[in-house]
């Protein structure tokens, strides 16, 4: 190989990894700071929250077992592995497994604005 050749290999993978330094469109979103994991025990209740203002609140069930997530006065919302759900919390806030299995459970709490940008 001639030293030009070389020197094309060598640029060419210089710029293959200054690209692979860019963020991909999944690493902007994510913002790990943000997010709790949260581990519930077989049959296990946990509080979150016991006098949370009001928020929004992403919960995601990692699995393996189903669990069941529930703010002050307002219905139960029962999650499968996998599945996720937007919620407005307040209040006491409580996720519980429902299953005789460990289940791993991802928040992730926002500020409640008086426009909404879910349309």
């Amino acid at each position: 190989m001639t030293s030009s050749k070389k020197l094309k290999a060598a640029k060419l993978k210089n710029s293959a990894e200054k690209k692979s330094e860019v963020p991909t469109h999944d690493g902007a979103l994510e913002n790990p700071g943000r997010k709790w994991k949260l581990s519930v025990g077989p049959m296990e209740t946990v509080s979150i929250a016991e006098n949370a203002p009001l928020c929004q609140m992403v919960v995601q069930n990692l699995g393996p077992a189903i669990v069941e997530v529930c703010c002050e006065n307002g219905d139960p919302v029962v999650l499968m592995q996998g599945k996720l759900t937007l919620m407005s919390a307040y209040g006491r806030i409580i996720v519980e497994s429902v299953e005789e299995k460990w289940a791993a459970v991802e928040l992730d709490f926002m500020p409640r604005t008086s426009k909404s940008s879910w349309y």
